[in-house]
């Protein structure tokens, strides 16, 4: 951004405002007056044409008198901003905005000074009308602060801009970019870009360490977005609903879903695999955290200055930052074999197998995974299980210009593997890509400057850490070597038919790696047969043309079988298994350990529009429409359809909708999968009849366009919702069928290679179910069907799949990654404002931030709500009168006016119970008044701790400042009051008797003893303060009321009929003050526990104490009367005068205490520091004792003398 002029606002201008100035379009009468004589005729139609097109009078100086904001709204958007183009799928038109200053405003005209001058546009200031401001042809800028390198500071959420538009979002999102800051908050969605390199520091452990201990600790303030708070956030919301649903034994309500989405190429597997390494992160923390340690424990650790580890064994947190190198793998002791670390190895290998380098992307992933990471009510990750989607297997046989085939291939060809090795496969060291017709397209390398050999290195790593043994490794890439070699067979053409060439030096290779005979792969691929009745069999011979169809669907479908056994083996080492031992007891397993909950990952292929689009760009854009109007129910729908059902206060915002174009793509009988079905199935169609079957069914669909040039070569548009797509029905009949001929899956099931027998039970297992999910019928039924009206077809199964997957994320809590492509051109550090803008577009990220700006992420109804929050308020309800009682309902439903003393916690109910007396139909109002009783509690302590920061933030202004006194910041000391009552009765020597009945002198504990002050005549500080005298306030408190429903909308609060909503901000700062209050109450009830044990062993001492005074004191006085030598000789005497000199301490500073105070402090010191339950006894010596009381405690005397 440039120095604003003298006097200037920041506005954004659209480009067609200003084009319209600046070129002016003619009037209808100066564009008919230009044309022919020979076409006046079709003025008429033309008028409806040209009535679309707005007019401008223009003048001198490049002012405008009149402008219209209904401007070819045909080939310009609402946002000014170019779509898709059917031809040229790369952006290269400009972005629609142009930033500018408003000048002046006050002559009836807006004067316009642009921003950045350019070639193409004038320095000259224009005028625009005053209209142009409220049709949106203008808007005003936003103004950032300016930080001390010079450079604007944006804020992290979108939601927080002052003006909410696409330039202003675009802008913050540039800005963003340039310094590094890739991530940004759109409330719950997270906008990522593709930085297109290493941004050193984003990522690594200590950068997690920060985000889970924010979340643990529940801190005050604010981390930048991250992947890593989107993928903490699924898993703390997970944890809370299992803590709501402790006593359930299946948790309902508990899955998470994060679901990544984009374009090709804007780094969604990236952004996936960082979350799973959170996510493992976590559950690693979880079990390697030593169990919690005592009271004693803590107490001697803050003594020695020696604190605790939160990671076991690691005790300090290093950052294993390097960039994107180690995504997959975790840090620690026992890491490398951990469940954690083979979920995340499965990353390379499914990479390997299924993903290449495409015109937009080096790393695509060519087919769609679910990734369901299970976990146990602890957080342990112990299991997870993958779903994956249409795998691309015609680009075995077809890749574009730029674009390679599958990376295993090029990995194999790397030199990473030994030449011993290769030879086992049959590839010469020297072997290149160009030399295999499968991946000589001319494209070889990859852009992001990976290394082949790396991959095959993580590849082996991967392999090896999920324990694939050796041979079976060998397996897999003899399968790839052997699709590679397969790749080069040619055929010969015979006098009937064809036959595979001999001469071929990949002919002995294949047979050997798929272990066949040569004989038998020929006639597999160079004929079929024909069944005429139950046992005739015609056999008939193929062209070379059908042979070569006949092997690009042996390829196709072999790598397809290999790939889903790659899938089915990963699914078998990381799903969860319980570990039976031999121990009859030990076998029966604790289900602690069992997952309850799960957070499903999505990476699925993104938006994709190439010059060529076929089959699978029709079935993968079909896959982003239907998420799309999942994220549009969810995020914008629902939740607005829920704010009117619940009558809070709310402006709907409307968003596009795009259920019209799943109906032209799945709808039974006339989408167009559908109909390809029915021809799929049909005998003797091909693609032309596929094509003029949809022109015929789907021409009247708005989003259905196909122009004479297209029918004439067989094309098709969709209007998706990111733009047209032009389709070409060329190879749609073949694709979804799919099918491999008889012959040869008869071929690879007689291999002998057990391997590729396997490979061949999956290929025969899929058609049976395909052809079972189809009949709906028992798949026994359908081995024994050979109709081909009972086979279903790629398309349907697809469709399937897909409705599967959504049944999964409605059952689940999404959360929302949103990866966004910065260029076209895949290069860092160049940020294409049309592009982003265009994917923000067609993403509906505006509408949802405008709704995420005014809606509630939280909802609650009224009883969760009360149960949740009612810890915050329990205090307050506590003192309100005592002529009524919280039961169930409302407040003052049970008189209690013959209560004493405070009312306690559990007046506070649930609304789960209510009394019989109650009314069916009040339990709803009742919920609601108590949710407004305890709203109102709740504003007043969002208010106080809103008050507090505001006191904080003056403190920290100086001295110097002008900011009011700040009140301390803890509260004043206050005395505190204890009553005691003895859970035992007094014994009876304490009871009062009759004067003169014994001539004994009172208890040693009420009467004084010489030297000493009976326990009884010592005053407390807690007695200091009448009962009567009113609590001290806490810090801050003030006279607030309870806020209105307008207060509490400013808050974050909001209350419907069955419901409580809240904002963010509002939910963010209840769980922080949930939080502090449950710690509070966890120290409250350890103190009580400890006090109550203590109070067990004192019983017992107090009672022998009592006893053993009471018999010293007749001692004393029978010594003191007599003098006599029966009672005690020279050694009793002493041993009694070290009793009474022992008792007179000098850290009572000379004066006697009471017995009770000196048990009282060795007590603590026992408790605080204990002798460890192993070295009970170890100290002890052997010599024979006698018990002695000292000090009013009875401890063992070795050096008596009989």
């Amino acid at each position: 951004m440039s120095a604003p002029p003298d006097s200037g606002t920041r506005v954004w201008v659209k480009q067609s405002a200003i084009d319209a100035v600046r070129n002016p379009r003619p009037s209808f009468k100066e564009k008919m007056a230009r044309k022919p004589s020979t076409v006046s005729t079709t003025s008429g139609s033309l008028n409806s044409h040209f009535s679309r097109q707005c007019s401008f009078n223009s003048t001198a100086g490049g002012s405008v008198a009149s402008f219209s904001s209904n401007r070819d709204i045909d080939n310009e958007s609402d946002f000014g901003s170019v779509g898709f183009s059917v031809h040229q799928p790369n952006r290269k038109q400009g972005w629609g905005w142009k930033s500018g200053y408003l000048m002046d405003s006050s002559k009836g005209s807006l004067t316009i000074s642009l921003d950045a001058i350019t070639p193409e546009s004038s320095s000259a200031p224009f005028s625009l009308p005053p209209s142009a401001m409220s049709d949106g042809d203008i808007v005003m800028a936003n103004d950032y602060p300016i930080s001390s390198e010079g450079t604007p500071i944006c804020p992290h959420d979108l939601i927080s801009l002052t003006h909410l538009h696409e330039p202003a979002v675009v802008e913050c999102l540039n800005q963003r970019y340039d310094e590094d800051q890739i991530y940004t908050a759109t409330g719950p969605v997270l906008l990522a870009l593709n930085p297109f390199q290493s941004v050193r520091g984003l990522y690594g452990e200590s950068t997690m360490k920060k985000y889970w201990e924010k979340a643990e600790k529940n801190a005050k303030g604010s981390l930048p977005p991250h992947v890593y708070a989107i993928a903490d956030s699924a898993f703390r919301s997970m944890m809370r609903k299992l803590d709501e649903t402790l006593g359930e034994a299946t948790p309902v309500g508990c899955d998470q879903s994060i679901l990544v989405s984009g374009e090709s190429g804007a780094g969604k597997t990236v952004t996936t695999k960082f979350v799973m390494k959170y996510l493992a992160a976590l559950s690693q923390r979880a079990g390697n955290q030593p169990p919690e340690k005592r009271a004693f424990q803590l107490v001697a650790e803050k003594r020695q200055f020696t604190p605790a580890t939160p990671w076991g064994a690691r005790e300090e947190v290093q950052d294993t930052d390097r960039g994107l190198s180690n995504v997959t793998s975790l840090t620690g002791a026992g890491a490398t074999n951990s469940i954690e670390a083979q979920v995340l190895q499965s990353n390379p290998i499914l990479e390997s197998f299924g993903n290449a380098r495409t015109i937009r992307n080096d790393n695509s992933s060519r087919f769609g995974k679910f990734i369901e990471i299970q976990f146990t009510r602890m957080g342990r990750l112990v299991g997870a299980q993958i779903d994956v989607y249409l795998l691309e297997k015609v680009r075995l046989v077809t890749q574009s210009l730029g674009e390679r085939n599958y990376h295993i291939f090029y990995e194999l060809l790397s030199g990473a593997m030994g030449a011993q090795e290769l030879r086992n496969y049959f590839i010469a060291s020297t072997a290149t890509p160009d030399d295999f017709k499968m991946t000589a397209s001319g494209t070889t390398d990859r852009r992001d400057g990976v290394s082949d050999k790396e991959t095959y290195r993580a590849l082996k790593t991967a392999m090896n850490t999920m324990k694939f043994p050796q041979e079976e490794q060998r397996d897999v890439f003899a399968t790839a070597a052997a699709i590679l070699h397969a790749s080069n067979l040619s055929f010969i053409a015979l006098d009937q038919g064809s036959a595979l060439d001999d001469r071929n030096v990949h002919l002995q290779p294949v047979c050997h790696l798929l272990g066949v005979s040569a004989e038998d792969l020929s006639r597999a691929l160079c004929s079929f047969s024909i069944t005429a009745g139950k046992n005739t069999h015609v056999q008939r011979s193929l062209t070379v043309e059908g042979a070569v169809k006949g092997l690009e669907a042996l390829l196709k479908t072999t790598y397809g079988a290999l790939f889903t056994y790659l899938v089915s083996r990963i699914n078998d080492s990381i799903s969860f298994r319980r570990d039976y031992d031999s121990d009859e007891e030990e076998s029966v397993q604790d289900n602690t350990m069992d997952p309850v909950a799960c957070i499903g990952v999505l990476d699925i292929f993104g938006f994709e529009s190439f010059t060529t689009n076929s089959f699978e760009q029709l079935c993968i854009n079909y896959c982003n429409e239907a998420l799309q109007q999942q994220f549009n129910a969810f995020v914008l729908k629902n939740e607005q359809e829920e704010y009117d059902r619940e009558g809070i206060e709310w402006s709907f915002i409307d968003f596009p909708e795009n259920q019209d174009v799943l109906d032209l793509i799945d709808k039974r009988g006339s989408g167009i999968l559908s109909i390809l079905d029915d021809q799929c199935k049909a005998p003797g169609t091909s693609d032309k009849s596929f094509a003029l079957d949809i022109y015929n069914k789907c021409k009247g669909q708005s989003r259905f366009s196909a122009s004479r040039k297209q029918s004439a070569t067989l094309q098709f548009s969709v209007n998706h919702y990111a733009g047209p797509v032009e389709y070409t029905t060329t190879g749609f009949i073949e694709k979804n069928r799919d099918e491999l001929p008889k012959e040869a899956t008869e071929l690879l099931q007689n291999s002998y290679n057990p391997f590729i027998r396997i490979l061949a039970d999956i290929i025969e297992n899929a058609s049976v179910e395909r052809a079972a999910s189809a009949l709906d019928t028992p798949t026994n039924k359908v081995r024994r069907q050979e109709s081909a009206m009972g086979r279903t077809t790629v398309g349907g199964q697809f469709r399937k799949q897909l409705r599967h997957l959504r049944d999964k994320i409605d059952r689940m809590s999404p959360h929302y990654i949103r990866c966004l492509k910065p260029n076209d051109e895949l290069v860092p550090d160049h940020f294409d404002r049309a592009a982003v803008a265009e994917q923000l577009r067609c993403g509906g990220i505006l509408e949802a931030v405008r709704v995420a700006r005014a809606g509630f992420s939280n909802h609650y109804p009224h009883s969760e709500f009360v149960r949740r929050y009612r810890c915050l308020g329990w205090r307050e309800l506590g003192l309100k009168e005592t002529g009524a009682t919280f039961n169930g309902g409302g407040f003052g439903s049970v008189p209690q006016s013959n209560r004493k003393g405070p009312r306690p916690v559990g007046a506070f109910r649930s609304h789960n119970t209510y009394t019989q007396n109650s009314a069916p139909g009040s339990r709803t109002s009742e919920s609601e008044t108590n949710s407004k009783e305890l709203v109102k509690i709740l504003y007043r302590r969002l208010q106080q701790e809103k008050d507090d920061n505001n006191e904080n933030e003056n403190a920290q202004n100086g001295p110097n400042s002008l900011a009011a006194p700040v009140v301390p910041s803890t509260p004043p000391a206050q005395a505190k009051r204890y009553s005691y009552q003895a859970s035992t009765p007094p014994p009876s020597w304490s009871k009062s008797t009759k004067a003169g009945s014994s001539g004994l002198p009172p208890a040693p504990m009420t009467a004084p003893v010489k030297g000493m002050r009976s326990s009884a005549t010592l005053k407390r500080a807690s007695d200091s303060r009448p009962p009567s005298s009113p609590a001290i306030p806490p810090r801050g408190t003030k006279r607030r009321g309870g806020g209105t429903t307008a207060d509490w909308a400013k808050a974050g609060i909001q209350i419907g009929k069955t419901k409580v909503f809240l904002r963010r901000t509002a939910f963010e700062a209840l769980e922080r003050l949930r939080s502090q209050e449950q710690s509070n109450a966890a120290v409250k009830l350890n103190a009580i526990f400890r006090m109550y044990l203590a109070r067990l062993a004192y019983v017992h001492v107090r009672d022998s104490v009592r006893h053993s005074m009471h018999h010293l004191q007749l001692f004393e006085c029978e010594y003191k009367e007599t003098k006599e030598q029966e009672y005690g000789d020279e050694k009793e005497e002493n041993y009694f005068r070290k009793l009474r000199s022992s008792c007179s301490n000098s850290s009572y500073q000379g004066e006697a205490p009471s017995l009770v105070e000196v048990w009282a402090t060795q007590v603590r010191s026992g408790i605080h520091n204990p002798v460890p339950r192993h070295k009970w006894g170890k100290d002890s010596q052997t010599k024979p004792f006698k018990w002695m009381l000292v000090e009013g405690l009875w401890i063992k005397n070795h050096d008596f003398e009989e």
